[in-house]
């Protein structure tokens, strides 16, 4: 699955101020789980940067939407820099037990191999 809870909450906060201070403080329910949503037993978050994602839309001849032109501009109290705080706080308030990160800016074969392994501990 493609973004799940934490990413689509942290873009609707992060759009809902325009400065990273005016985000809710890092302890605000609003950060918690939903009690109605399915929990997964495990999170993944790829990590890129802005500019290896935008060359990877690029040679997918894919054309950049107005939401990733906005989340690659990286200056303080950018919509990007917002949203990296407030999936931060969402993951801080989530079981950290439960997140694996991978950097995917490494040969495709290392992700894909890290991914694997991350996956079957959870088949074991």
């Amino acid at each position: 699955m493609d973004r799940f809870w934490h990413s689509t909450a942290a873009y609707a906060i992060a759009k809902s101020v325009q400065l990273v201070d005016d985000l809710p403080s890092p302890n605000a329910a609003l950060y918690a789980w939903p009690q109605d949503l399915l929990r997964p037993r495990l999170v993944v978050l790829l990590e890129a940067s802005p500019e290896v994602r935008t060359s990877r839309i690029h040679s997918r001849g894919e054309a950049i939407t107005p939401e990733e032109r906005l989340l690659a501009i990286t200056a303080p109290n950018s919509l990007s820099m917002r949203a990296g705080v407030a999936y931060d706080r969402l993951l801080k308030a989530f079981d950290p037990s439960l997140i694996r990160t991978i950097n995917t800016e490494r040969p495709l074969d290392d992700v894909l191999s890290e991914s694997r392994a991350i996956v079957q501990t959870l088949l074991l």
